[in-house]
């Protein structure tokens, strides 16, 4: 599993991303099951207690532990949204 983050007209986007190494990274699949985006909370939460379980890239980009609380409770909301049927984007959020 792997949380990825990027900057883009003033935005910060949380990408959730199934994990391949950096050097394949436009081979990373998105992810859109229920399942893999509970694990992609479980891992965020991970992050959020502890911040030696967030990978050395992304903590070269300057992500701070109330980002990572952000996208956590962003990520659920849209988990809960998907639960009731709604459609939403499920790989990208906009913080």
């Amino acid at each position: 599993m792997f949380i990825e983050s990027s900057k883009a007209r003033g935005n910060h986007y949380c990408y959730v991303k199934k994990y391949v190494p950096v050097q394949r990274m436009k081979y990373r699949e998105t992810l859109y099951s229920l399942g893999k985006i509970e694990d992609a909370l479980k891992e965020l939460e991970h992050w959020e207690n502890d911040l030696n379980h967030v990978p050395k890239i992304v903590l070269s980009e300057g992500i701070t532990h109330n980002q990572i609380k952000k996208w956590r409770m962003k990520l659920n909301e849209k988990l809960h949204k998907m639960e009731r049927g709604a459609s939403v984007n499920k790989s990208k959020m906009i913080i």
